[in-house]
């Protein structure tokens, strides 16, 4: 059972500290607001934890302690909350506080990619073209002296304000009979540039074209304003021979999907993206955006609503469309966007308590009813629950389809590589290639599919490996199982491979040190274990060429590609490592019980003590007398039961051992024993 597993219980302790540190916060609050306060905390979810701590561990690989990593939990403070990376809501001036948190109270939505707040901007002095604000509008007032029109801005994450130049396009919406842009309306910017200049006191932001308006159906005025413009006009209304005309069309439609970015012209410097609407009949169409335009998508979610406002009409030819569509929209000098973003719906997910029979043990009355713990999750624009602030370890037993950035904490019972390329060109096309794992824990399986940017960057991934997976997403494959979706371009997406964590060995607070005699093969855990080298001979020690990338032993010595990832083997990614048969000890004097493990790698290296390219160098006499000195010599070592190679690549380019082909004992790290250590 997972009982041993030193790092979950560690995970399981950290959040315990960070959820009574919380509720220590809180009762240092005022009384009258103090309900209030604890009604709205939140635990921190189980998966937050373990990225900090195993983030903290690869920053220090040699060696961490409890104060260490509670220190680094503590210093993000409540980073786990949505929406709030810094770790709760910046001061306010009293001047902002009513419409500001009115504004918070309409509209609790989740904060966009990309997105920076005032305060940071008068920080930095800074802003990017991709940057996008959320921001309310404070006041509207002209320049003395000019026709210019200057907006005042506020958002719910600062202290301060900033002035916009209004561009002309949106002079109509501040109209008395038309006042869209007023006094409280939230509004979205991207393409912002700064102007400072000495006669102004603070810098302001100069007109762009890239605004779109949030609106609120629950708000009288903006419902009106829908069914007044936006509910005569469909898709279906506009014909070929429109499409060069100058009739204006208003459009309401949800915003089904976002496509990539891409380059087109004769020299590649056209970008283009197309975002695809889907009116209330159900028609299509595809709104198409070039170059500077783009930044309207990052203004944008998917799931929802859009008001269309006096858009441009093409051909799909004139767009350049391959999917065949007659007609496409396009963001004119006179068009107007509206959103009603879409707010995620939460649902009420019930956690059976399993979790808690693998870490403490079965319950002894099998009658007693089971516990169960509902916890309120949102779902995203897509129908998948997510479960980005799941406060508990989730179980590849619970895993349902349409679930989204899943974490799970598991070892490795099979993996494929990539297909198989011969040449140059094949290598090319299939850059961005997809992997299979197949993942265990106590109380499953599940295959998940690995899709990296370009090539394999996960390192060294073999069977019986401990990992941590995120940023996972469930599917429910072709024979009906649920399976797993995992990409790297996610950026919650994180592999981290806990049997060769260097930390692991180095911090005693991250292990217990096993007997030998404890070792069971069907046990799924990392084992670490004092061991004592046992005799060496040549028929031990064998040097062999692998892959750098994926750690996998070429096939063939002048193979132009790695049979597993389909990575180059070129000079820099063929490097030479041993592998060793070796004959464990337990390093107590009584125990007289001994195990044979297979290591190659760092771990075969740091047993040696020597690098492999000197090692054959010598002669062969001193080989064996240096091979003979290892004998008794001390390590810590971490033992898992599996398979180097998946059932694609061979080990060793020259004899194959039968014991290579079999599931055995591997050494995952190993470090030199030190009996006195620096007191971590």
């Amino acid at each position: 059972m997972e009982v041993d597993d030193v790092f979950i219980r560690l995970v399981e302790e950290a959040r315990a500290s960070l959820l009574l540190h919380q509720q220590q916060q809180l009762q240092l609050q005022q009384e009258k607001k103090r309900k209030q306060q604890q009604q709205q905390q939140q635990e921190p979810s189980w998966a937050w934890v373990c990225m900090r701590l195993l983030s903290c561990c690869s920053a220090y690989p040699s060696g961490v302690t409890p104060a260490i990593l509670l220190s680094d939990l503590f210093q993000v403070g409540n980073g786990w909350k949505t929406g709030d990376k810094n770790g709760g809501a910046a001061r306010r001036s009293s001047s902002l506080t009513t419409v500001l948190d009115q504004q918070q109270k309409q509209q609790q939505l989740p904060r966009l990619p990309n997105m920076v707040t005032i305060d940071s901007i008068h920080e930095k002095k800074f802003v990017s073209l991709d940057s996008v604000l959320q921001v309310v509008i404070l006041s509207v007032h002209l320049l003395p002296g000019t026709s210019s029109y200057v907006l005042t801005l506020g958002d719910t994450w600062s202290s301060s304000t900033i002035d916009l130049y209004l561009h002309r396009k949106f002079y109509d919406l501040i109209e008395p009979n038309n006042a869209i842009l007023k006094t409280g309306r939230e509004i979205r910017l991207a393409g912002c540039r700064l102007r400072s200049a000495p006669g102004l006191a603070q810098p302001r932001l100069l007109p762009t074209e890239f605004l779109v308006i949030l609106l609120d159906e629950e708000q009288e005025d903006d419902a009106m304003l829908l069914g007044a413009k936006f509910c005569s006009d469909t898709f279906a209304n506009i014909q070929l021979d429109l499409a060069e005309s100058n009739l204006e069309f208003c459009f309401y439609a949800r915003l089904d999907r976002k496509g990539e970015v891409t380059v087109e012209g004769q020299h590649n410097h056209v970008k283009h993206q197309v975002i695809t609407l889907c009116d209330d009949n159900g028609d299509s169409l595809p709104l198409v955006l070039w170059d500077d335009q783009i930044s309207i998508s990052s203004l944008l979610s998917e799931g929802s609503m859009i008001a269309l406002e006096r858009p441009f009409i093409a051909t799909g030819w004139d767009c350049g469309l391959q999917s065949g569509a007659p007609i496409c929209l396009q963001y004119g000098s006179v068009t107007h966007l509206y959103t009603l973003p879409y707010v995620p719906r939460e649902e009420q997910v019930s956690y059976c308590l399993t979790y808690i029979e693998i870490c403490c043990g079965p319950r002894e009355d099998k009658n007693q009813s089971v516990f169960v713990s509902q916890v309120m999750l949102p779902r995203d624009s897509q129908g998948s629950v997510d479960f980005n602030n799941f406060p508990y370890r989730l179980l590849i037993g619970h895993l349902q389809p349409r679930m989204s950035h899943v974490a799970l904490y598991a070892h490795v019972t099979w993996a494929v590589g990539a297909p198989a390329v011969k040449s140059n060109e094949e290598q090319k096309e299939h850059s961005n290639q997809t992997f299979f794992l197949r993942l265990q824990d106590p109380t499953g399986f599940v295959d998940v599919k690995l899709h990296f940017n370009e090539r394999w960057s996960a390192g060294k991934v073999f069977v019986g490996h401990v990992i941590f997976l995120t940023g996972l997403t469930t599917i429910v494959g072709g024979d009906g199982r649920v399976e797993g979706q995992w990409l790297e371009k996610d950026t919650e997406a994180m592999l981290v491979n806990i049997t060769q964590l260097p930390a692991l060995l180095s911090s005693p607070s991250l292990h217990q040190i096993f007997p030998l005699s404890s070792l069971s093969s069907t046990s799924s855990t990392t084992h670490v274990c004092r061991v004592r080298i046992g005799k060496l001979g040549p028929e031990d020690v064998q040097v062999r060429t692998s892959h750098a990338r994926c750690g996998r032993a070429f096939r063939q010595l002048n193979s132009l590609v790695c049979s597993f990832c389909g990575g180059p083997c070129d000079d820099r990614e063929a490097v030479p490592e041993f592998m060793l048969r070796t004959v464990f000890y337990d390093s107590a004097e009584d125990a007289g019980v001994e195990v044979v493990a297979w290591c190659a790698g760092q771990a075969a290296a740091e047993i040696m003590q020597a690098c492999p390219s000197d090692f054959c160098s010598w002669p062969e006499e001193e080989q064996a007398m240096y091979m003979y000195s290892l004998e008794n010599e001390e390590f810590l070592v971490t033992l898992y039961w599996g398979l180097e190679d998946d059932h694609r690549t061979l080990p060793l380019a020259g004899p194959l051992p039968l014991e290579l082909q079999l599931m055995a004992w591997r050494v995952g790290g190993a470090q030199k024993y030190d009996p006195h250590p620096f007191p971590l």
